[in-house]
């Protein structure tokens, strides 16, 4: 595997080319935290034989990395073996948003019915939307019962 870093003064639309690929994959798959090139920096293009090369870049305002193929495929890279390897595997594009904290810093933009982040993100969670329901219909003097949870548990305030 060869690592190369951005060189200083390379055409720009060569090196952004995996960025935009990626945009256009994540906007297909109704991802709503935009993808500007402008808020990446290159970090490095790793050559692995017989497999696609990987582009690694930062998100300036997470500060977390998104590793992409030229055709704008997302890759996770598992951990460094002893031996100094690690590994990439494909990721679905809402996946490696997530992981590269876009969801963090960048404003969504929200369209095609999508109104809000929770009914994104949270599709499969609509149990916990109704025990929110239920508190928030609570009179004021009424203290809510404790709601035990895998690990957690709800403890009213005193």
């Amino acid at each position: 595997m060869d690592t190369s870093r951005h060189p200083a003064g390379s055409d720009r639309t060569a090196w952004c080319a995996p960025l935009e690929h990626f945009g256009g994959r994540a906007l297909a798959d109704r991802v709503p935290w935009p993808i500007d090139t402008d808020e990446f920096r290159l970090i490095a293009q790793i050559e692995r034989r017989d497999r696609p090369t990987v582009w690694t870049y930062r998100h300036l305002g997470s500060e977390l990395d998104l590793h992409l193929d030229q055709h704008g495929h997302a890759y996770r890279l598992t951990a460094v073996t002893e031996r100094g390897r690690g590994r990439f595997i494909e990721i679905d594009p809402r996946r490696a948003v997530f992981e590269a904290g876009l969801h963090l810093v960048v404003v969504p933009i929200f369209a095609d019915g999508i109104s809000t982040i929770d009914s994104w993100v949270y599709t499969d969670e609509d149990e916990e939307d109704d025990e929110l329901d239920e508190l928030d219909e609570l009179d004021e003097g009424e203290e809510p019962e404790p709601t035990p949870r895998r690990h957690l548990v709800l403890v009213p305030s005193p």
